[in-house]
């Protein structure tokens, strides 16, 4: 368990925010209960007091894991003002879909949530959960908004939004992932969804953390684009066909795949969720609800993500005094061997009588041959911690400058100032946007380079390389269980599901009565006919024109 740092947002009009790498403080574990170090002196193991069969512990009873999904949905309204019709719709979505208790829910994206600039983050609040939204302030209806758990740290958010389009995404760091929720109206020209797009494209780029698990929801209101052709249909009219058009190169570019298959309003597909970690979600259902007339899309998660130790790499656990923490390449071999024969295993094997399967007999020489390794091993030491920043110095500076430069845009436009000067700082911060992406792509292509140059002297370098980019989970699960439609995450659960699973699809050769699934299989004759031929049969044989096949 780690104790969380809740985060939070500059304000409700706030574009970008940025925060630096927050301190965390873990709970430390009881030590655990083994024998202490031996020494030189004696590496002959004596016998705990208490053995496997001195006690009786119960079974212990697994605890229920709730499923890790998040939800898509078109709200048509969410303002609490006292007038609104919909102001029952926050309270019904914090006690039914965010604070449930069978499941856990991320992050939710809600669009067309029709809220404007004075209506504050604290009159939408829901507990456990942050807002991030983007309002649109010059025209009725419209807007999107994230809810994203507390428990995780956002490091970064970013909104968009004009008269037509709105969009708003963050940086998960707790799961390296960007989350977003974007609106496009059915009426909307051409630029602005472009340009709601390149601002999400701007905020992926930007991301210092590599290969970030990306997850964009939200109404797309593109009916007529064929999912399992990737085409689209000439009734979108002009518009939707270039609005089309731009979102699939925007996938195409991020490696996005589209994965909601069903309806989410009548018999169209408007309500979208692309990501490029596909093998990351179980299921996906589209349901009606009593919010909108939109259909509530929920996506299942293949993972618990309540745990951050589900996403990455993690480091297998050494004990204080197991064979993980020797360093048994470095060890001296003569002087194990040497212990060893001094061991008296006779005695040994009189310490643990009465044994009857021999568990106690076979711990007692594993800790007996740890000892004498501790002896003549080195332990491993911790691996060493790279301090050197991961962003280039020149890149940093670049950062630096963006982010005075939008101090000042901010202040610029809140003061009477001329829109020649505010024009002119937006060019320069599109320029250190550009400087930045370009310096982005020329470290990543090289690193790419210096991979494939080293391939034939450093393979290990190469290796590392190309794993940084391999996310994929061995794990198996999670399992929906048949007859009670829950899904299961615990191993032990899921093993005997399995098990159950095999055994129902395997007969058993020694019953009378099992079922012959061959009928109809011809056995061949034990009995072999001679066949009588000779050369010149042979040379018949090649002479006459078989229309099928060739005899050579």
């Amino acid at each position: 368990h780690e104790k969380r740092i809740r985060p939070t947002k500059g304000g409700n009009r706030t574009y970008e925010t940025r925060s630096g790498p927050a301190d965390r403080s873990s709970l430390e574990t009881d030590g655990l209960d083994q024998p202490n170090k031996p020494t030189s002196d004696a590496f002959i193991y004596s016998a705990p007091a208490a053995t496997p069969h001195d006690t009786d512990p119960k079974p212990s009873t697994l605890e229920h894991t709730p499923e890790s999904v998040f939800y898509v949905l078109n709200a048509q309204c969410l303002s609490p003002k006292a007038t609104s019709t919909a102001r029952w719709k926050v309270p019904y979505i914090s006690e039914h879909l965010l604070n449930n208790k069978n499941t856990f829910v991320p992050f939710l994206g809600i669009t067309e949530t029709w809220l404007k600039g004075y209506i504050n983050d604290a009159q939408i609040k829901i507990e456990n959960y942050c807002t991030y939204r983007s309002d649109r302030d010059l025209k009725k209806n419209g807007g999107s908004l994230l809810y994203v758990h507390s428990s995780y740290i956002v490091s970064s958010s970013r909104s968009f939004g004009d008269q037509y389009c709105n969009s708003v995404a963050v940086h998960i760091d707790d799961l390296n992932c960007i989350s977003a929720a974007v609106y496009r109206p059915p009426d909307c020209p051409y630029t602005s969804f472009r340009n709601t797009l390149d601002n999400l494209q701007t905020f992926i780029d930007d991301m210092q953390k590599e290969n970030p698990d990306i997850y964009i929801s939200g109404d797309f209101n593109l009916p007529n684009l064929n999912w399992n052709t990737m085409t689209i249909d000439s009734s979108l009219g002009k518009a939707g066909r270039e609005a089309a058009e731009s979102l699939l190169e925007f996938m195409s570019r991020n490696f996005l795949s589209q994965i909601i298959d069903q309806p989410t309003r009548g018999q169209n597909t408007l309500d979208l969720v692309l990501t490029n970690r596909v093998q990351y979600i179980c299921e996906t259902k589209s349901e009606n609800t009593c919010l909108s007339d939109h259909n509530l899309v929920s996506v299942i998660l293949a993972y618990d993500a309540r745990r951050n130790e589900n996403y990455g790499h993690c480091m297998k656990e050494i004990k204080d005094f197991s064979f993980f923490n020797l360093n048994l390449q470095k060890a001296d071999l003569d002087g194990i061997n040497d212990d060893l024969m001094k061991v008296d295993w006779n005695q040994l094997s009189e310490l643990c009588k009465p044994d009857e399967d021999g568990s106690l007999l076979a711990e007692l020489i594993r800790l007996t041959v740890l000892q004498v390794c501790y002896i003549h091993a080195p332990v491993k030491e911790a691996p060493k911690v790279d301090k050197r920043p991961k962003v280039s110095r020149s890149r940093r500076i670049l950062h630096r400058k963006r982010k005075k430069l939008k101090g000042r845009l901010n202040c610029m436009k809140h003061s009477n100032c001329t829109p020649e000067s505010i024009v002119k700082l937006e060019n320069e911060l599109a320029l250190l946007a550009f400087e930045i992406q370009t310096s982005i792509s020329n470290e990543l292509r090289e690193r790419e380079v210096k991979a494939v140059e080293s391939m034939k002297k450093n393979p290990k370098y190469f290796f590392s390389y190309a794993k940084r980019f391999s996310k994929l989970k061995s794990n198996i699960g999670p399992l929906r269980n048949k007859d009670t439609g829950q899904l299961h995450y615990n191993p032990q659960q899921m093993a005997d599901m399995l098990q159950k699973q095999y055994s129902s699809v395997f007969s058993d050769p020694n019953n009378p009565e099992k079922r012959n699934t061959m009928p109809h299989t011809v056995h061949s004759s034990d009995n072999i006919s001679t066949i009588d031929f000779d050369e010149k049969d042979i040379i018949g044989a090649k002479k006459k024109k078989v229309p099928t096949a060739t005899l050579r």
